[in-house]
């Protein structure tokens, strides 16, 4: 049944929300925004197991089969994206063109002129942009962002191992994180980037990307997603010679709901979320598209 055919009592100044993708990460933004707003409806591709999922799960919300009629529902005031990659750009133009604030996963597209199109987009529109790099809103992360702001980060050690098949290139399914953080942490974007491995190419699962941000601030983000461990490591030393360290195996829920109260207090207060809003994810993918650029030209040297 359709939201619209359905009598809800909406309570005052609560999100009403939609959500695309109902893969492993879709169901827990499904269960997080369900926890600080009301999911109305919900759209996959991935058949009748997600929607049993959904039934069984959160009975209140509908289900449709096109992202378009999502987006379009009058009842929802956000779209939020877990969908594969290459659908985040035109689901999130979508949702912005029916007036609908939004949340879309990492990354916010994979080229930069078409993520400076939706910021655009959403800026003219009036409209709430927040991108899914849930990491930064890791308690431990923001401890170490407050606390290296005085001490600056000298040098910094991005380690993530995991365990494959993977169908998705590192530069799009792992890059996204760390190259948030590293801008977060430094507080600006990369001087030069330098790539060991085919980082675009799904088929590589061993890669080092080195960001040069100036004045000797080097950081290293290395990958293995042969490693029988996963996990995710994070050090950093700053001017005064103190080490931060953070390890996640994997991140605590706590972060995706605190991106979630993000977006949401954003979007009541009427501004641009404090973290991971627009302007800073299309600065991520500016980087991605260097270091892929930088891993081609090494192929091809």
């Amino acid at each position: 049944m359709a939201p619209t055919d359905r009598s809800r009592h909406r309570e005052a100044g609560t999100m009403r929300v939609g959500i695309s993708g109902l893969g492993r990460w879709g169901k827990k933004l499904v269960d997080a925004f369900s926890r600080h707003a009301e999911v109305v409806v919900c759209c996959s591709g991935g058949g009748l197991a997600n929607r049993e999922w959904l039934a069984a799960t959160h009975p209140s919300a509908a289900w449709v089969n096109a992202f378009d009629a999502m987006a379009a529902e009058p009842l929802i005031d956000a779209v939020a994206i877990a969908s594969p990659t290459h659908l985040h750009e035109v689901q999130a133009a979508g949702a912005l063109r029916c007036g609908k604030h939004v949340f879309v996963e990492k990354p916010l597209a994979t080229n930069a002129q078409a993520a400076v199109n939706l910021m655009r987009s959403a800026e003219v529109r009036g409209l709430r942009l927040q991108v899914g790099h849930t990491f930064l809103f890791d308690r431990e992360i923001e401890r170490i962002t407050r606390e290296t702001a005085l001490d600056p980060v000298v040098t910094a050690k991005f380690e993530w191992h995991k365990s494959g098949p993977f169908t998705e290139p590192l530069l799009w399914a792992l890059l996204p994180h760390d190259v948030a953080l590293a801008m977060s942490l430094y507080r600006r974007a990369p001087e030069a980037v330098r790539v060991r491995g085919a980082v675009a190419d799904a088929c590589c699962d061993k890669a080092r990307v080195d960001l040069d941000f100036g004045s000797g601030a080097q950081a290293t983000l290395a990958y293995d997603r042969r490693s029988p461990v996963v996990e995710k490591r994070v050090e950093v030393l700053t001017v005064s010679g103190r080490r931060h360290r953070w390890r996640s195996r994997p991140m605590s829920p706590p972060a995706l709901d605190n991106a979630v109260v993000s977006f949401i207090e954003a979007v009541s207060a009427g501004r641009d979320p404090l973290v991971s809003h627009g302007a800073f994810a299309v600065q991520v993918v500016k980087v991605l598209d260097r270091i892929g650029t930088a891993s081609l030209d090494g192929l091809r040297g």
